[in-house]
């Protein structure tokens, strides 16, 4: 398959190549997975309500504040990114996709090497490799079908 503006993408329905313009390609539906993966790493972590110290606080004083730079500030995902990575888990729910593929995708989106989700699948990497660029056909044959603009 080209990667392309233009490029042949099949029906899985009918079975039939059909020529069509794609705003869509790989390369651009693999970023917006590691995007993805990335807004929600950046994402806070979930309080336990209820829980509580019954220890008094630490006072440190001004000497122990400054040596003290454990503390990392932890960047925050902006609203819109987390709007896309939303629309793009949206993605993943689509009927053509096996439990398989979302997997497939969800573990290549989180960076794991080809070596890791071969031996996950217990294919070889070839296979899988295979296997995720069907997968990725199939969510930009849909996306193209809706005409969901890529950004």
């Amino acid at each position: 398959m080209r990667l392309g503006k233009t490029h042949v993408v099949k029906n899985y329905l009918l079975n039939e190549p059909e020529k069509t313009k794609c705003q869509w390609d790989r390369q651009k539906l693999i970023d917006r997975f590691d995007n993805c993966v990335t807004v929600f790493e950046l994402l806070p972590n979930v309080v336990r309500l209820g829980f509580y110290s019954y220890w008094p606080d630490i006072v440190m004083t001004d000497r122990e504040l400054r040596n003290n730079r454990k503390r990392i500030n932890k960047l925050t995902a902006q609203p819109d990114a987390i709007d896309r990575a939303v629309e793009t888990l949206t993605w993943m729910q689509q009927k053509n996709l096996t439990v398989g593929e979302r997997k497939l995708i969800w573990l290549r989106g989180h960076r794991v090497g080809w070596k890791g989700v071969a031996r996950e699948f217990g294919v070889c990497i070839k296979t899988c490799q295979r296997w995720y660029a069907v997968a990725l056909d199939k969510i930009i044959h849909e996306l193209d079908g809706k005409g969901v603009r890529a950004n």
